[in-house]
C-alpha cells in the first residue's frame, strides 16, 4: 500500500484507523516529547522501545567539538531504537512535538525468546534500518552536495508521499537549513548555496518550513535515486500488528511512563544545536 501525499507529519490515515487503536489497547502508555528535546541519549540503555506515532525525530551523534552528525530522520511508523540489548549507539531527539507509543524493552525481549515469528519480524525491521543507514553512508561518500541534497529530498518524498503524484507537492517539515547541514555534512552556508542551485534548476523550493518538490523526475535523476532500500508500507503495518498481538497477551507489564521528564541537565534549556527556524 503506497503512502498518500500529505502536508504534515501526522500519521497516515490508514495507519491510524488500522493500528493506532490496537497499539493503544495493547500497550496503553504513550509519551509526548517537546520539540528539540531528547528521546534517547547516546550510551544509555533505555528501559523502553519507542514507536513514533506523530511528529519527526532524528538519530545523531555529537562529535568532540560539539558538532552534530545526523544519521537518519524518523517519521511516523518508525522505531526510535529497536536494539533490545546493550546501550544505544546514537542519540535520538524530537524535531517537533512527537507522540510515541511506549513498549517495555524487557518484556519485548522476553516475548522474542518465546515467539520466533515476532523475532523474525523485528529482525527484518532491524535489517531494513541497517539498509537505510548504508544508503546514507554511500550517499555521504559521493562528495557531491547537489546529489546528496537531492537524494535526501527524494527519500523524504518516497517515505511521505506517492511516487505517482503529478505536479508540485509540498510538505511542512520541522527542518532548518542547519538540520540539513548536519545530515549532509555541510555548512549551513553551503546548504543555502546548493538550495539556490536546485531552485534555479526548477527542482525544489524551500520557504520557511515548507519543502516543495517541483520536478520529481528531475530530482530523482540528479540523485540517481531508487527507493528499493526503503521499507514497504505492508512491512510497517505487519510490524505494528505483530507488536499489537504480542502485547495483547495476558500479564503484560505496563511501561508506567505517562509523561516526558527531561534529563536534569537539560531541564528548562534548549539543546545546544537547537537552531532557530529558517527565515
Amino acid at each position: 500500500m503506497p503512502y498518500q501525499p500529505i502536508t504534515t507529519l501526522e500519521p497516515h490515515p490508514s495507519s491510524v484507523s488500522d493500528n493506532r487503536e490496537g497499539i493503544a489497547s495493547a500497550e496503553p502508555d504513550t509519551l509526548m516529547v517537546p520539540a528539540r528535546r531528547p528521546i534517547i541519549r547516546e550510551g544509555e540503555r533505555p528501559e523502553h522501545i519507542y514507536l513514533l506515532l506523530s511528529g519527526m525525530a532524528c538519530r545523531f551523534r555529537v562529535q568532540r567539538d560539539g558538532s552534530r552528525q545526523i544519521i537518519g530522520f524518523l517519521l511516523p511508523g518508525d522505531f526510535c531504537d529497536l536494539q533490545l540489548f546493550g546501550k544505544s549507539q546514537y542519540a535520538v531527539s524530537a524535531m517537533n512535538v512527537c507522540k510515541l507509543a511506549v513498549f517495555s524493552r524487557s518484556r519485548l525481549a522476553d516475548l522474542v525468546q518465546d515467539d520466533a515469528s515476532l523475532a523474525l519480524t523485528l529482525l527484518r525491521e532491524s535489517a531494513l534500518e541497517a539498509s537505510a543507514m548504508r544508503e546514507w553512508l554511500v550517499t555521504a561518500g559521493l562528495g557531491k552536495a547537489e546529489r546528496q541534497m537531492a537524494h535526501l529530498f527524494c527519500e523524504l518524498h518516497a517515505r511521505l508521499g506517492s511516487r505517482d503524484e503529478a505536479g508540485p507537492i509540498s510538505y511542512s517539515l520541522p527542518l532548518t537549513q542547519a538540520d540539513v547541514a548536519d545530515a549532509l555534512g555541510l555548512s549551513p552556508v553551503h546548504v543555502n548555496r546548493v538550495l539556490m542551485v536546485l531552485r534555479k534548476r526548477g527542482l525544489v523550493s524551500w520557504t520557511g518550513s515548507v519543502l516543495s518538490i517541483l520536478d520529481l523526475a528531475g530530482l530523482e535523476s540528479l540523485a540517481e535515486f531508487s527507493p528499493a532500500y526503503l521499507p514497504s508500507r505492508s512491512s510497517t503495518v505487519a510490524t505494528r500488528v505483530a507488536l499489537q498481538n504480542a502485547f495483547s497477551r495476558p500479564n503484560v507489564e505496563s511501561a508506567n511512563q505517562n509523561s516526558y521528564q527531561p534529563h536534569p541537565s537539560e531541564a528548562g534549556t534548549a539543546m545546544p544545536w537547537a537552531m532557530p527556524a529558517v527565515a
